[in-house]
């Protein structure tokens, strides 16, 4: 799990606007493994559940997980319902990471 409080998205929303080209790296340490998740990707989740919930909120949290000789599977959770994702999971290759920033 990551949590993103809205102060640390309008960072990067400013960011963003400056470089055009952002990147979180989310570091799943159990796994040792980095997932690169680009800005446009980590926005269209929050404003999935933001559409779904009707509402901002203070802060979203991005679930990965990592299956077995597989890519990222990265969500964030439907409003009001545990353990229930909102739409399909984003699909991310292990491998992306460092070689997409490079692109």
């Amino acid at each position: 799990m990551f949590t993103f409080r809205k102060e640390r998205l309008a960072e990067l929303s400013e960011i963003a606007q400056l470089t055009g080209k952002v990147f979180t790296a989310l570091v799943c340490v159990k796994a040792r493994q980095i997932c690169c998740l680009p800005y446009a990707a980590l926005t269209r989740l929050v404003d999935a559940r933001k559409t779904a919930k009707e509402a901002a909120e203070d802060q979203y949290v991005v679930l990965v997980t990592i299956p077995a000789n597989k890519s990222f599977r990265v969500c964030i959770n439907k409003p009001g319902a545990r353990n229930m994702m909102l739409g399909k999971p984003l699909v991310i290759s292990r491998n992306d990471f460092p070689g997409v920033i490079f692109k």
